[in-house]
């Protein structure tokens, strides 16, 4: 059995003791070997994306049924989705899981009232406050999941979002489906709410926007309380199983198909 100290908010694993012949071993024998093959790899990353899209559809009709419109998104969203079980590989997979985020910023940016902006998605830097806050909650988001990945003795690397030094890919790949309830639904309830304004928000010298030192902790409070609400803890550990569960049935579909009857 593995000891593992995390932050105080569970938001960083600090460190694992674990035995030397630690059970995990074969957890990473296993991704190395599914993640390795191309096949595999895309029917990870369609699983993902079809999360992603489920996701969206489902917070989609969360709004509608507060009185928003919704034009043709569930629509287009759904021909996105289909398109997913025939996609011929994660570079292909990719692309439609960029076509339905598009999709669903465009909506997103109807749902924040004056004064706030938001023209498009901008990352490095963040172009305006929304995309500040976007990229706080995806931050925290990220730093969650990666404890979580890191105590259950994976590898943080995945297969929707390739291999990058200092990048951990397969939390990127975790947090897909969590993105928007446990994210973007925070960011328009709290601009809704006037719970931060855009006078929280500083320009930075290149051009960037962030979060001012002064209401941090009034955004990390609300970011925290969103996520029980959502009960997101609960969905990301549901999408860990499925990623332990995935990396078993497929190792084992590899060592069967080559001869091998060796389970690891």
């Amino acid at each position: 059995m593995a000891i593992c100290r995390f932050s105080p908010a569970g938001a960083r694993c600090r460190g694992r003791l674990a035995r030397g012949d630690t059970a995990t071993t074969a957890t990473r024998i296993r991704q190395h070997r599914v993640f390795a093959d191309p096949a595999r790899r895309c029917d990870w990353a369609a699983l993902v994306v079809a999360g992603k899209i489920d996701a969206m559809i489902a917070a989609a009709r969360r709004y509608q049924r507060h009185g928003v419109t919704l034009g043709t998104l569930l629509v287009d969203l759904a021909a996105d989705r289909d398109q997913l079980p025939t996609a011929p590989t994660a570079h292909v997979i990719r692309r439609l899981e960029g076509a339905a985020s598009a999709m669903w910023f465009r909506f997103f940016a109807g749902l924040l009232p004056p004064p706030w902006e938001f023209p498009q998605r901008s990352r490095r830097p963040p172009a305006d406050p929304v995309n500040a806050l976007l990229s706080l909650g995806y931050t925290w988001l990220l730093n969650r999941a990666t404890a979580a990945l890191e105590a259950q003795g994976c590898e943080v690397f995945g297969g929707l979002h390739e291999y990058r030094a200092g990048r951990p890919s397969l939390s990127c790949d975790v947090i897909e489906s969590l993105c928007v309830p446990a994210v973007d639904r925070w960011v328009v309830a709290t601009c809704g709410q006037a719970e931060l304004t855009p006078g929280h928000f500083v320009r930075e010298e290149g051009g960037g926007y962030r979060l001012q030192p002064t209401a941090f902790g009034r955004a990390l409070f609300l970011w925290e309380k969103s996520w029980q609400e959502a009960n997101a803890e609960s969905i990301m550990s549901e999408w860990i199983g499925t990623l332990t569960e995935f990396v078993r049935k497929r190792s084992q579909d590899l060592l069967y198909g080559t001869g091998e009857l060796v389970d690891i």
